[in-house]
């Protein structure tokens, strides 16, 4: 069963700021904040009475009093990861960003659900890594986590002002679609079968909402997927590059190494954890 964790009276340790998670968790009562982002595969996460299924790059935001439960699909890989907020640090980061958001998010019935970018989420999880190293002193813990927080309610704030004006119906779950993982190893032309739309006047629309072209954000999904199944699977290099729909594996090293000047097994020797680790997959 998976509990939020307490602050103990000792100094923090990284675990009380952030976890990953890879199995179901049991129904239970939330004491702090948790934002839970979905980095991988998809799960069915209810609160309190409200159910919805999480794909990769949706966010929820738990308050304390919520309860939370969280079930796997069968033979469905997944990986999520979890940021926990103490209460007084919530309203303060809040109160700097806006008087009304603490409220906005305690007195809302359904927890908050916003999304991120790929771009994005690659750059958050390479801040996350970070309370894997063992040599920071709690207050590089304490500072570290600040900022993510404060990042990720911008993020909200953003989505919230951008839904005012909300994409077409038909784009929103176009990009639902794009943003499954099953998905990715489409070709473009694949991908937009599932709108009405020629792939030149999609490209022109997409470039309109989502200011890229359909192209570099599918790279961008791409490569985000990439760095969860390099850091957190033993997948061969063949699987990912397939996974990816990519050609081959010279096709995919050249895009890896363009987008984070490495090549994908020197990025997997830095970040992959130990075999023992309960977040590391088996293919």
């Amino acid at each position: 069963m998976k509990t939020p964790p307490i602050h103990s009276q000792g100094a923090p340790r990284p675990s009380d700021y952030t976890k990953l998670w890879n199995q179901i968790s049991a129904r239970h009562l939330h004491i702090s904040f948790e934002i839970l982002i979905q980095l991988s595969g998809k799960v069915q996460n209810t609160v309190n009475d409200s159910s919805r299924i999480l794909v990769p790059g949706n966010i929820v935001l738990m308050r304390p009093g919520d309860w939370h439960t969280i079930d796997v699909f069968p033979d469905e890989p997944h990986l999520h990861r979890d940021i926990y907020i103490r209460p007084e640090k919530m309203r303060r980061i809040c109160d700097f960003l806006s008087p009304s958001l603490f409220d906005e998010l305690t007195v809302s019935v359904e927890p908050i659900y916003f999304d991120i970018s790929a771009s994005r989420m690659r750059i958050l999880e390479h801040q996350l890594f970070l309370f894997n190293k063992k040599t920071f002193h709690s207050f590089d813990y304490e500072s570290l986590h600040s900022c993510i927080c404060f990042n990720l309610l911008s993020y909200y704030i953003e989505y919230a002002v951008l839904s005012k004006n909300a994409y077409p119906d038909w784009l929103r779950k176009f990009l639902i679609h794009l943003n499954n993982p099953e998905h990715l190893s489409l070709k473009i032309d694949e991908l937009t079968k599932v709108t009405n739309y020629s792939r030149e006047h999609l490209s022109r629309i997409f470039k309109k909402y989502l200011g890229q072209t359909l192209e570099s954000y599918v790279t961008d999904l791409r490569m985000n997927y990439a760095l969860e199944l390099l850091s957190a699977t033993d997948f061969s290099m063949a699987h990912i590059t397939n996974e990816l729909g990519y050609d081959s594996q010279n096709s995919f090293t050249n895009n890896f190494r363009k987008q984070f000047g490495v090549t994908p097994m020197v990025w997997r020797k830095n970040h992959l954890p130990p075999p023992d680790r309960p977040d590391r997959l088996k293919p």
